[in-house]
């Protein structure tokens, strides 16, 4: 099977290394303070350095983005959504527990930018006369004082055009997780004094369930049904809520809003430093905080993402792309560049793609999808709106035969997905290769075809043989036209990176960012073939390393043999730096009066923000995580475990899902928690001859433990942890680690430590006694 590599290095965006440089100017060695580090693309013809905070169109908001971005489109495919056919209830066993599932159309509704524009404006107008006049009555008021809209639903093609709207009306937005439940959606919703909600169907029952301890809700809008892809709210539901709320649906605003606005478009402009959008996370302990983001951060946003997106080509004027969806035929679609768009012809022929699509399917209450998808409207990506529990056949509420996966339809060529779910993918795409000796033989074979490719430079994948015969399957599940994949929000094994990007023959770039820093702060340069590490940071943004003399992590690290590199807490500066956390004025919260304070600081005539992790910078200008300053354990010899560390490292085995590592203070060892791979463990029991079945019997099994127990500690050896890392007992966790089972995780899977001690204490009672 050989042939030329399937993406040779000459077809990526090219630039030269190093990729981030020192100012050298600025290091601040009395302080602990390392020297800035710029995007090289900053520096100036004098040597000096200068970061990037407009855009060459000069729009200042997102509301100028959004009107920019349909000027020049007209009629360009914008957003696409699969409606909603019908809503299943099936039982996967006879008689037994029955799951819905979701039976779409096989064909995506594309709207153009003409078409989108309409729709966000007659909302607005519908809304501003259900809610008496809300933009209005708060137009003289500072963008802080204003009244706020709660966006209260899962991702759909309705939820930037509401958000869009109130944001038309200079009225911020509050996005709230879906996942954070009753008691954190109501203090959100009472923080902030909100008098309006968007609600869809599935979240609905938690604002019913808490409206009677929300004194200032007075409009709730309904998202979903009329021919949309969101299910339709039942009005028996609606009848709970307090009678003094007023009810309407998005779908009616709109049809109200067209009548009452005819042609025109009423908007007000906001400034960059008026607030957008206040963010809440869930964090890991105490009520979630809300990150307040200024149109300003998302301008910077836009800019930091305009090399990222180089490898979709938009520069270039491509005549279009074949190959439709499979019912349709081929078909041409242009979708054309910035300067030459305005030129496209007229709208798409039904069942016709654009030449990039990005798949819009992670939660929108999330700043890495929030902030993708208004770069994607800068730069006339089209929007296909989905769900991570539709995006393929395997999907958990997909109807199939039925229906397709979104992923298939749409035929993306830019995706964004979280370690976790690539993980997910691999594992999912592993277990059929190696379903048969064959498969399996010529699977590895072509892995280590695209391992030779990046070890000799030639490009990425295995040879367009290889990739046409083996990886062809794979790569229909997300609809075979990826050019890039980026991801964040946690680390990617190495091993697994090179894995997914032979797959599925395209660069996968981990980006590094936090919801206080707009998510793109950092990210890998496409050119850039080593693992582990994130990138440089953006062309609007600064990094910087402080001393952490207690970690033993110094930027006189680099003069150190044994490291080489320059190491400390990272800080994040620029116009990507957020304004803070939300407090209601009239009753400041102490706790998060000190956070704003010592989170948030002022250097060098700019803004930072500490995040917590622990960095290290190579010869490239390139930033690696290495740790985090609240994951490390102390032992009883004063030695520091990195808990994060150990835990993506037992992650690489194919029996564990997820993992935990934990130091009791005072205790002598590490303990490790694992949620299990239930075939993967049931494998283990078959080998060390166990006749456990079930996941709950494998769990407690003597010989299966010790199995696992020897697997594991062999794993360590292999990945040379020096002999305190090693995890000296093993708990396998018959629960589901999931926020919406259990709230052991995060909306963005990321672990939340307290609360899986405080769910496992009398297991570490039992493994400390």
């Amino acid at each position: 099977m050989g042939g030329s590599v399937s993406l040779p290095v000459e077809e990526l965006p090219q630039s030269q290394p190093p990729w981030g440089l020192f100012d050298e100017r600025t290091n601040n060695k009395p302080d602990g303070y390392g020297p800035i580090l710029y995007n090289a693309q900053c520096r100036t013809a004098d040597g000096k350095f200068a970061l990037k905070k407009t855009l060459p169109t000069g729009e200042q908001s997102v509301v100028e983005v959004f009107l920019e971005s349909c000027k020049r489109g007209g009629d360009r495919v914008c957003a696409g959504f699969r409606k909603l056919i019908k809503t299943h209830m099936v039982a996967e066993t006879p008689g037994g527990k029955e799951f819905e599932k979701l039976e779409f159309e096989n064909k995506y509704t594309w709207l153009t930018c003409k078409q989108y524009k309409a729709k966000v404006f007659d909302f607005a107008a519908g809304f501003d006369a259900f809610a008496e006049k809300i933009g209005e009555r708060n137009k003289a008021k500072k963008s802080f004082d204003r009244s706020k809209v709660v966006v209260y639903a899962e991702t759909q093609v309705d939820w930037l055009a509401c958000a869009l709207a109130a944001l038309s009306r200079g009225l911020p937005i509050v996005t709230i997780y879906a996942t954070l439940g009753e008691d954190g959606a109501k203090f959100a919703m009472n923080q902030t004094k909100a008098e309006v909600v968007i609600c869809d169907s599935k979240l609905v029952k938690v604002l019913v369930a808490i409206a009677k301890d929300l004194p200032n809700l007075k409009y709730v809008i309904t998202m979903g049904g009329a021919g949309g892809m969101g299910q339709a709210i039942d009005a028996s539901i609606l009848a709970k809520l307090p009678p003094t709320v007023k009810v309407t649906s998005v779908s009616d605003c709109i049809s109200n809003g067209a009548a009452l606005r005819g042609d025109t478009e009423d908007y007000m402009t906001p400034t960059p430093d008026d607030l957008a959008v206040i963010m809440y996370t869930s964090g890991t302990t105490g009520p979630p905080k809300g990150v307040m983001m200024s149109h300003g951060n998302f301008v910077a946003c836009i800019v930091s993402a305009t090399r990222c997106l180089s490898i979709l080509k938009l520069d270039e004027c491509p005549p279009g792309v074949t190959g439709g969806l499979p019912d349709q035929g081929a078909k041409t679609v242009p979708n054309r560049c910035l300067s030459c768009r305005a030129e496209d012809g007229g709208p798409a022929a039904p069942g016709s793609l654009p030449d990039n699509v990005f798949m819009a399917c992670l939660p929108m209450a999330h700043i890495m999808e929030l902030a993708v998808e208004v770069v994607c409207i800068n730069k006339g990506v089209a929007l296909a709106y989905g769900s991570p529990h539709t995006l393929t056949p395997a999907g958990v509420k997909l109807k199939v035969p039925e229906s397709k996966g979104d992923a298939e339809l749409a035929q993306p060529t830019f995706m964004v997905l979280p370690p976790a779910v690539l993980e997910k993918v691999y594992a999912k795409i592993m277990e059929g290769a190696n379903a048969k000796w064959i498969s399996s033989w010529l699977f590895n074979y072509a892995l280590e075809q695209g391992d030779r490719s990046i070890a000799t430079g030639e490009g990425i994948g295995a040879s367009k043989i290889a990739n046409s015969i083996v990886f062809a399957k794979p790569q229909a599940l997300l609809g075979g036209r990826l050019k890039a994949i980026g991801s964040g929000s946690a680390p990617l094994s190495a091993e697994l990176h090179k894995a997914l990007q032979t797959i599925f023959s395209c660069p996968i770039r981990i980006g590094y960012g936090l919801t206080e820093t707009m998510a793109i702060a950092v990210v890998g340069e496409w050119p850039d073939m080593d693992f582990g590490v994130c990138g440089p940071p953006t062309e609007s943004c600064m990094l910087r390393l402080a001393d952490w003399p207690d970690g033993n992590y110094l930027n006189a690290d680099v003069f150190n043999k044994a490291v080489g590199m320059p190491r400390g807490e990272v800080l994040i500066g620029g116009p990507l730096v957020t304004l803070g956390y939300y407090q209601d004025p009239s009753n400041p919260d102490p706790e998060l009066v000190k956070k704003n304070k010592e989170e948030y600081v002022e250097m060098n005539g700019a803004r930072w923000f500490r995040t917590g992790d622990i960095g290290q910078i190579n010869r490239n200008g390139v930033l690696q995580i290495i740790d985090r300053k609240k994951d490390l354990w102390k032992g009883p010899q004063g030695e520091y475990v990195a808990l994060s560390k150990i835990e993506n490292i037992m992650k690489l085995l194919p029996f564990v899902d997820n993992a935990m590592m934990y130091g009791k203070t005072g205790g002598a060892f590490p303990v490790l928690f694992v949620v299990p791979n239930e075939k993967a463990l049931a494998a283990i029991a078959a080998e060390c001859g166990s006749s456990a079945s079930g996941l709950e019997a494998l769990c407690t099994d003597a010989k299966v433990a010790e199995a696992v127990k020897t697997k594991v500690n062999a794993h360590c050896k292999e990945a040379k942890m020096v002999a305190f890392e090693f995890p000296q007992k093993i708990h396998l966790c018959k629960d589901v680690w999931a926020p919406e089972i259990n709230e052991l995780l995060t909306a963005q899977l990321k672990l939340k430590r307290p609360q899986i001690v405080a769910f496992y204490k009398n297991e570490i009672d039992k493994m400390y006694a």
